[in-house]
């Protein structure tokens, strides 16, 4: 179940660098633990932070989306972007279709703000899985065009398709 009536937004961000002309992009594998789609590929991500009380409309105020971004990479991959300005960190788009999350009612929804950032090569070679993440791993693009879009979690693989990464 969903905490707010309405949206409930979320930040995703997917992590890429080159690596010896390779593209690579960073997921986590979520927790079996998970209240929604356990074990499968994800792009490290999760609810922005506020002080609505449950069961109430989320209200902005708490953490900004870019913020939330930082935080959840942190939390589940261990890659620390805070030595990055905001301005690397670009915004891609809302997705909210109503099939994209099982936890979604007809009342209370996720908003998913999905984000993009480049790295340097050198950068993140010691990120593991934490939180609700029970892995986290590079994946190369042929690696990824390799797999079928059911290994993913809620629309991910399309997302990945739509914006040209894979």
């Amino acid at each position: 179940m969903l905490y707010h009536l309405g949206p409930n937004p979320t930040v995703d961000l997917i992590v890429t660098r080159t690596v010896e002309v390779e593209k690579q992009i960073l997921l986590i594998e979520r927790s079996v633990n998970s209240s929604a789609m356990p074990g499968r590929l994800a792009f490290p991500g999760g609810f922005v932070d506020t002080e609505s009380p449950r069961g109430e409309v989320w209200r902005s105020g708490t953490e900004t989306f870019i913020e939330a971004v930082r935080r959840e990479l942190l939390e589940e991959t261990g890659l620390d972007l805070s030595h990055k300005s905001d301005e690397v960190i670009h915004f891609l788009g809302i997705y909210d279709d109503p099939g994209r999350d099982p936890r979604n009612t007809n009342n209370s929804w996720v908003e998913g703000h999905v984000f993009t950032v480049d790295i340097d090569p050198h950068e993140g070679n010691d990120v593991v899985g934490m939180d609700d993440a029970q892995h986290a791993k590079w994946f190369t693009v042929s690696e990824l065009r390799l797999m079928s879009s059911n290994r993913f979690a809620f629309d991910h693989f399309e997302i990945l398709k739509e914006h040209s990464f894979i």
